[in-house]
C-alpha cells in the first residue's frame, strides 16, 4: 500500500471527526479506517506483547435521509459473517454509557437491549452501566465508552463508529462506540424477525446492535442488507435489532475458544 506522509495521516483521521495525537498519546497505535484506508507510516512502539492496533469501523447511512419508508423488511436470510481477527478476552468487557448529549432519555434502555440480542447467542459476557458524570471520548484510556458526539470534517456524515483496540496477540482490550449527533435518532418499536414495521428516525437499538458486534470481534459483511453486521442502514430501519443466522454463527465463532 502506498505510504502516506503525516499530512495525509491527519486528513484520514479527521474523516472520522477525531484528531488522534499520534506523536503524543497514541504513538503505540496503528489507526485503520474500516473502508480499507490504512494510515501508513504508523507510529508503533512494542508494548511487551506485540503492537497494539486500533480499527475504526464506520457505519454509514443508506438511502433517503429525510423520510423513512412506509414498509420495512427483515428477511433474516443472511448466512455470512466476517471476523476482525481479534477476540474478546475471557473476562469480556465492561462498558460505561455516558448520557451527555443523548437525544432521548430512552437511549440507554435501547443500548441495553442491543447487548441482550447478542447474549441470547453467547451468554453474558458484557456488562453495561449508566455513568452520568462521564464525558470521555474514544481515547486509548482503558475505558470502554458508549456515547454521543457530533463528527465533523470530510466524511463525517456516518451514523456511528466503533473504535476497537487489539493488543497484538489476538485480544480486544478496549472498545469505544459513539453515535453521530448529526443525524436524527429515535427509539423505535422492538421487533422480531420478519417484522415489517418501520421506525421514524435512525434507530438507536438497531445501530447499537451493529456496533456491539464489532466489540465482539466481528467485521462488516456485504451480503444481505438486513444483516446486523451489514455496513449501512436506512432511516427507519429496525431489522438490525435482530440477528440473522450469519450474525449468530459469527458471534458463537468469535467467542468460542
Amino acid at each position: 500500500m502506498k505510504r502516506l506522509n503525516f499530512i495525509h495521516v491527519l486528513i484520514a483521521v479527521m474523516a472520522v471527526g477525531i484528531l488522534f495525537t499520534a506523536c503524543r498519546d497514541h504513538n503505540h497505535t496503528t489507526i485503520i479506517i474500516d473502508d480499507s484506508i490504512e494510515v501508513d507510516p504508523v507510529f508503533r512502539i512494542p508494548n511487551g506483547h506485540g503492537f497494539e492496533r486500533q480499527t475504526v469501523f464506520v457505519f454509514h447511512a443508506r438511502g433517503p435521509k429525510k423520510k423513512a419508508p412506509e414498509e420495512c423488511s427483515d428477511t433474516n436470510e443472511n448466512e455470512d459473517f466476517s471476523e476482525l481477527g481479534a477476540r474478546l478476552s475471557e473476562a469480556g468487557l465492561f462498558f460505561d454509557y455516558h448520557p451527555i448529549f443523548e437525544p432521548t432519555f430512552e437511549a440507554f434502555e435501547a443500548v441495553e437491549r442491543s447487548f441482550a440480542a447478542w447474549e441470547v447467542e453467547i451468554g453474558n459476557i458484557f456488562d453495561v452501566a449508566l455513568y452520568p458524570p462521564g464525558n470521555a471520548g474514544p481515547e486509548r484510556d482503558g475505558l470502554n465508552v458508549i456515547g454521543w458526539r457530533r463528527f465533523v470534517g470530510p466524511g463525517g456524515d456516518f451514523l456511528a463508529a466503533a473504535f476497537i483496540t487489539e493488543n497484538g496477540v489476538g485480544e480486544i482490550v478496549e472498545a469505544d462506540i459513539f453515535f453521530n449527533l448529526k443525524h436524527k435518532w429515535s427509539v423505535g418499536p422492538v421487533i422480531t424477525p420478519g417484522d415489517l414495521t418501520c421506525g421514524e428516525q435512525y434507530d438507536i437499538q438497531a445501530v447499537s446492535t451493529h456496533e456491539v458486534g464489532h466489540a465482539l470481534g466481528l467485521g462488516h459483511v456485504e451480503s444481505g442488507s438486513d444483516a446486523t453486521m451489514a455496513p449501512s442502514a436506512r432511516r427507519g430501519e429496525l431489522a438490525k435489532q435482530t440477528l440473522t443466522p450469519g450474525d449468530a454463527v459469527g458471534a458463537v465463532t468469535v467467542t468460542t475458544p
